[in-house]
């Protein structure tokens, strides 16, 4: 990510400065990467991956070293509020963790390091508190002779290389392992979960690809390889893939085949949400216009501590949307993805891959649709340059959905309006460059969508 140019002041966590300097990474944190690795590490050269921010609450950061082995030296530091004391759930947890994983590292530690005047907890991937099965799942041995084990066949078999595909510590990691197995090359995606889901994903996952299959639908959805319940790690086959559709955006506004390409899909994401709305599987979670609302108030109500215009804001927008939602006729609930954006789509020859479907529910018929016209909505604020490529994208797939879907078009503008909310809030969650334009922006957007719409 870019470096960060303003940082909330926050009375809650004095430190947070500290945590982001004008170049490079703080000492403190390149002195932890100079433990794990034995040798001199320049704190210039360290990189900033990612940020959460919970304002009042802590704030989690990544930084990035260069390193002798294909996968970069990462640290990670969770940042506490004065009022919550040493973290000492986390630290039993990584001293736990850090014995677990000794053996994994060719018998030398993993560090970590509390520091109580911050206070701050440092760890080194890949240990992390949250996610006590990531050290398991890193390691290609251990992955190799796990899917081996549930295969029936020899981890000599079975070598694989893991390499990190996202990794936001404190929360959740992906994971990508290749190789050339007894019948050719393998190509697997990973999930390390907080939890023990693992096995519901599993079974909901095969459910739907079960019922795509039958209702003649474009996509296509990871298959489920295993649960491997002491990693809390849930191994899925890698789809087919002929790129990403995020791709095909950034490159549409230079490159003509992108475009062109870019045409001819977006109609197939619009038509294919009637197959998703179509699947039905049992037990899943409700998610009504009153439970995101409340949700979205509970995440923002600490941001009048730190940024009472942007607070005032947005409270004010979910008052509308709120008012809004009791006014309108009560729509159909359906399938949902939950993260129905332009990012999480594949192409895969005539077919369309869909991932990310940890989120899937019952939600309003509108949701997926308003979801993925705010992600356009989004990257046209963050990258104004590819603006007009945003709008034609979602000009193409409102054209599309009218032809495939009957929506009501005042839903419709809620759930897009609510996402654009929701996305401003978030920029400064994720402490993102320039965020109070950003937040400003969707914000700016939300209105308008919801005056176009009557509401």
């Amino acid at each position: 990510m870019s470096r960060i140019r303003r940082t909330p002041s926050d009375a809650a966590l004095p430190s947070l400065q500290d945590l982001f300097p004008t170049a490079g990474a703080p000492g403190f944190v390149a002195d932890v990467a100079r433990q794990a690795t034995g040798s001199p590490v320049d704190a210039d050269l360290g990189k900033l991956r990612y940020a959460r921010y919970r304002p009042a609450r802590d704030c989690v950061a990544l930084w990035s070293f260069p390193s002798e082995s294909s996968r970069p030296l990462l640290v990670s530091g969770k940042l506490y509020s004065d009022r919550s004391g040493a973290p000492s759930a986390d630290l039993s947890s990584l001293q736990r963790l850090a014995e677990q994983a000794e053996p994994l590292a060719g018998g030398n530690a993993i560090p970590y390091r509390y520091l109580p005047d911050q206070p701050l907890l440092l760890q080194v991937f890949p240990l992390d508190a949250e996610l006590p099965g990531l050290a398991l799942a890193a390691s290609n041995a251990w992955m190799s002779d796990a899917l081996a084990r549930h295969s029936g066949t020899s981890p000599d078999d079975l070598p694989l290389e893991a390499s990190i595909v996202v990794y936001k510590p404190w929360h959740r990691s992906v994971l990508r392992y290749v190789g050339e197995g007894p019948e050719g090359r393998v190509d697997y995606f990973a999930k390390v979960l907080r939890d023990d889901r693992g096995h519901l994903l599993a079974e909901r996952l095969r459910t739907l690809k079960a019922q795509l299959a039958g209702l003649d639908s474009p996509w296509e959805v990871p298959e489920p390889i295993a649960y491997l319940p002491e990693a809390r790690t849930l191994v899925l086959r890698a789809l087919g893939s002929d790129g990403e559709v995020k791709a095909l955006v950034k490159q549409a506004l230079d490159n003509p085949l992108a475009r062109q390409t870019l045409r001819q899909c977006i109609p197939k994401v619009a038509e294919g949400l009637a197959s998703l709305q179509a699947a039905t599987i049992d037990g899943l979670p409700v998610v009504d216009p009153p439970k995101l609302l409340t949700k979205l108030r509970l995440k923002t109500a600490c941001l009048r501590r730190v940024e009472r215009t942007l607070a005032s804001s947005i409270e004010a927008m979910l008052d509308r949307l709120q008012a809004a939602a009791e006014r309108l006729p009560a729509e159909e609930m359906v399938l949902s993805h939950g993260a129905f954006r332009h990012t999480q789509i594949l192409l895969s020859g005539d077919r369309l891959g869909l991932i990310d479907l940890d989120d899937v529910r019952l939600s309003g018929k509108s949701s997926d649709a308003g979801e993925f016209l705010a992600a356009l909505d989004r990257l046209a604020v963050r990258r104004p340059r590819l603006r007009p490529v945003a709008q034609e994208v979602a000009g193409a797939f409102l054209a599309a959905l009218h032809g495939s879907l009957a929506l009501d078009l005042r839903w419709l503008a809620w759930y897009r309006a609510l996402a654009d909310v929701k996305n401003g809030a978030h920029s400064l969650f994720a402490l993102s460059p320039r965020w109070p334009e950003r937040a400003e922006g969707l914000i700016r957007l939300a209105g308008e969508t919801l005056n176009e719409a009557g509401l």
